[in-house]
C-alpha cells in the first residue's frame, strides 16, 4: 500500500464503490455519535452519584431503618441488603 497516494487511492474507492464507501461513513458516524452519547451520560451519572453521596455524607444507611434506606426502581423488599446494626420498621 503506497501511503503517499492515499488520498487518490480513496477518491478511486468512493467512485468505484459508493456503496461500501457511504456505508463506512454511516457507520463511523454512528459510532462516534454513541461513543459521545455514552461519554455525555456516564459523565451526568457520576455527577449525580458524587451528589448524592456529598449529600449522605457517604454514611447514608448509619441510624437508619431499612425502610427508610432509599430504593432502586423496581426493588423488592427481599432485594434491598439487610446491613448489621440496622433495626427493622415497628
Amino acid at each position: 500500500m503506497n501511503l503517499v497516494n492515499l488520498p487518490g487511492q480513496v477518491r478511486e474507492m468512493i467512485s468505484n464503490h459508493p456503496f461500501w464507501a457511504l456505508l463506512t461513513l454511516a457507520v463511523l458516524i454512528w459510532y462516534s455519535l454513541i461513543t459521545v452519547f455514552v461519554a455525555i451520560r456516564g459523565a451526568m451519572d457520576i455527577k449525580q452519584m458524587l451528589r448524592n453521596l456529598a449529600t449522605h455524607n457517604g454514611d447514608s444507611t448509619e441510624g437508619m431503618t431499612n425502610d427508610e434506606i432509599p430504593k432502586h426502581e423496581g426493588m423488592t423488599d427481599d432485594e434491598i441488603p439487610k446491613h448489621e446494626g440496622m433495626t427493622e420498621p415497628e
